[in-house]
């Protein structure tokens, strides 16, 4: 499949568009409300100048790798059995989701790693309302250290994960899924002229074509 032909033609209205999925963040469920403000508060406290910096949360980055190493095992896997692996990550997904929300709401999520690992175990929980909380640990990860690429990579592709879970187009091209015919992975459809390559690679995204390549070494397509 030619990325022309995973791009949708029609250009948004960028203001109109943003502004709506802004509005839906901030009307996000009471739980999700009461988590956000419950870390912001402890991010606070730990980050007052008469306090110690607070250690990054081990057991999280441990969840984290875990869930990476699945997916770059399934990834490796022959396209023909990446559908189970899938289905036992997912399994493995619910439980890494339970056990962060837990880590969220008894404040041991403290520092900008922890935000960003939390973030990427959010967004690849099953409701809409994961992913928004996705995106806005990844905001409190990014507000902490502005400068740290993969920080605003995680706001970026939760931002895409929002649109998707929406069926709309992603702008930025970070969201990706299984062909359940073949076992191979396909980009979903992107916003053409939503944002620039420009603007993908200041928040640490690949440019359209950089994924592209990475997809055909992925599904180990040969062709130029």
């Amino acid at each position: 499949m030619s990325a022309n032909k995973r791009r949708t033609r029609s250009t948004p209205n960028t203001a109109v568009v943003f502004g709506v999925l802004s509005m839906e963040i901030w009307l996000m469920n009471s739980l999700t409300r009461v988590l956000i403000v419950v870390t912001v508060l402890l991010s606070t406290n730990a980050f007052a100048l008469d306090a110690p910096t607070p250690a990054d949360n081990a057991q999280l980055k441990a969840m984290y790798e875990a869930d990476q190493g699945e997916r770059q095992a399934m990834f490796r896997a022959p396209p023909a059995e990446r559908g189970a692996l899938q289905q036992k990550i997912r399994d493995a997904d619910a439980q890494r989701l339970r056990q962060t929300k837990h880590m969220l709401k008894n404040g041991e999520i403290r520092t900008a790693e922890d935000y960003w690992h939390a973030a990427f175990l959010l967004q690849h929980g099953e409701s809409i309302d994961d992913t928004r909380l996705a995106f806005s640990l990844g905001m409190i990860a990014t507000s902490l250290q502005p400068d740290n690429r993969k920080y605003r990579w995680i706001t970026a592709a939760s931002f895409d994960r929002i649109l998707t879970r929406k069926k709309q187009p992603q702008w930025y091209g970070t969201q990706f899924d299984m062909d359940p015919a073949t076992g191979k992975q396909v980009q979903l459809a992107v916003a053409e002229g939503a944002v620039t390559d420009a603007e993908r690679t200041a928040l640490g995204v690949p440019t359209l074509k950089e994924s592209e390549d990475m997809l055909k070494q992925i599904n180990g397509d040969k062709s130029p």
